[in-house]
């Protein structure tokens, strides 16, 4: 067990207390599929808490060779169900039902009534289709909500009071500067366009959090594919529902420097701290698409080079951001309030847990999954 401390005194208007300190808590892998003798973890999954229990669902992977080796990604449909045991421990079950279809790269949000899951893609493409998932006596049930107006995958969201706002996503041609809210006091209406964001963008993280006058939308990071590699962000966009206006904010910032991000998972903590846990910079993305970029145009005697490097590039991968960081957004400041040992997972989900914040499955190096669940308290 790994305890990760940081000395923050200053409390979030006289409330909340900010995370002073993060405990790792030990939770069980995730199981094989029945019939399989192996899980080797997905990235994008529909995951998150309904009735105390922690589910994890579809996401993709790669089950035979990496993708650049020529691998194709698989996705999946099982629903998995880790339980606390009263006192006898947790336990993983493979639950009877499955997802509507194999699907991964979600929004996904823990509410009251179950898990929202909103959008997302399979083999075929974004999806525009919204479900709730809720665990009852131990059955999965699954019940339509209105449909996104556009399909997308890898979006970001947050929710606050009867409000769930959706920012961004890939859809058929690329990156989306979308933008909506649905109102679950009225989810007859659908889904209602709001101002679009500043850029187009996707896999963001957005939170919702006081900047000490009103609660706003914050967007942080993202990357977009605008020339021949993607741009990966260190901006923070805020939305204040007030004035329905997206204002920059500031950029993500590590050791005095600006950090592009993207891929990583976040959420809001306390009265005015935002968490980002992990992400990746871009820079061995970036590397590997210049790479593609001169194999698609070299000749025999360089492409064999080129297949080498690229093989040493992504085989060495070091694994994604260790760091956690925290954003106050009264002060607009951050700070690094952890590290894991190694590369937090990238294209998955963080939610609460009782106690505890979990991030379940991801991606930990290029076409590398996990079955393991990162977990830990905050103090």
């Amino acid at each position: 067990m790994v305890t990760m401390t940081a000395v923050l005194t200053v409390s979030c208007d006289n409330r909340e207390k900010e995370v002073t300190a993060l405990q790792w808590e030990e939770l069980p892998q995730m199981p094989p599929v029945e019939g399989k003798a192996v899980q080797p973890g997905v990235a994008g999954p529909v995951a998150g808490v309904s009735g105390g229990t922690l589910l994890v669902a579809g996401g993709a992977n790669f089950e035979g060779e990496m993708p650049w080796r020529g691998g194709a990604k698989s996705y999946h449909d099982e629903i998995f169900l880790l339980e606390n045991g009263n006192g006898e421990g947790f336990a993983w079950r493979m639950a009877a039902e499955r997802l509507p279809h194999a699907m991964a790269y979600p929004a996904c949000l823990s509410l009251e009534e179950g898990i929202l899951c909103m959008g997302g893609e399979t083999e075929s493409g974004p999806l525009a289709e919204v479900f709730l998932l809720t665990v009852d006596h131990g059955k999965v049930l699954i019940r339509d909500f209105p449909p996104l107006p556009v399909p997308l995958s890898s979006p970001g969201a947050a929710q606050y009071g009867e409000k769930i706002y959706l920012a961004g996503g890939l859809d058929a041609a690329g990156a989306t500067d979308v933008f909506m809210v649905l109102d679950l006091g009225d989810p007859g209406k659908g889904w209602q366009m709001l101002p679009p964001l500043p850029v187009p963008l996707s896999h963001g993280v957005v939170a919702a959090q006081s900047d000490g006058k009103e609660w706003c939308i914050y967007l942080f990071g993202g990357r977009n594919k605008t020339t021949a590699v993607h741009t990966f962000f260190s901006d923070i966009w805020k939305f204040t529902p007030s004035t329905a206006v997206w204002t920059r904010e500031g950029r993500i910032m590590k050791e005095g420097q600006p950090l592009p991000l993207a891929a990583g998972t976040g959420l809001a903590a306390g009265g005015c701290q935002v968490l980002l846990f992990g992400g990746d910079p871009g820079i061995y993305f970036n590397r590997t698409e210049t790479l593609n970029n001169a194999l698609a145009v070299a000749g025999d005697s360089l492409k064999k080079e080129l297949l080498a490097e690229k093989e040493a590039l992504l085989s060495g991968h070091p694994g994604f951001l260790r760091e956690i960081l925290a954003y106050h957004t009264l002060r607009k400041e951050w700070s690094v309030i952890g590290e894991a040992p190694e590369g937090l997972p990238a294209t998955t989900v963080a939610f609460f847990w009782g106690e505890m914040v979990v991030i379940p499955g991801g991606e930990i190096r290029p076409g590398v999954r996990t079955p393991g669940v990162t977990a830990f308290k905050m103090k």
